[in-house]
């Protein structure tokens, strides 16, 4: 807050396997600009400039994005793109080792069940068990 009035401002880079993302965002009272560009296919990017109400829609290379990026300063950004572009992936994961971690529907598995189901199958399949016994016992003693 500026002598009463809200300043926000936010930048968020995605750079994953359907290409890179930015995201720029400053708000202050009731201005409002948001400038959104996605990559299409390689240094293609479709760029989104809002304005308040006014919303445009342009097709633009990565020069004139990195210039764009230059004229509202936002250095990290430009850095990101010109000099880290594509370092900071994660390792593939086998699905055996995703399994072991536990997460939920990973590589078929199937979505763990609730304590209260759990607990029910367990009851159920050991009151089982205990009757396919005393069906074998008595079952034995009627041979006698």
């Amino acid at each position: 807050m500026k002598k009463g009035v809200k300043h926000s401002i936010k930048e968020q880079v995605i750079d994953g396997p359907l290409g890179l993302s930015v995201m720029f965002l400053e708000k202050t009272g009731d201005e409002f600009y948001k400038m959104y560009a996605k990559e299409t296919e390689k240094n293609k990017f479709d760029l989104i400039e809002t304005k308040g109400d006014k919303e445009e829609t342009t097709s633009i290379d990565e020069k004139t994005l990195l210039k764009l990026l230059k004229d509202r300063k936002l250095e990290g950004i430009i850095t990101f793109i010109t000099k880290e572009r594509g370092t900071y992936k994660g390792k593939k994961v086998s699905k055996k080792a995703i399994k072991i971690k536990g997460y939920e529907n990973a590589g078929g598995a199937r979505k763990k069940a609730s304590k209260k189901a759990s607990k029910k199958a367990s009851k159920k399949a050991s009151k089982k068990a205990s009757k396919k016994a005393s069906k074998k016992a008595s079952k034995k003693a009627s041979k006698k």
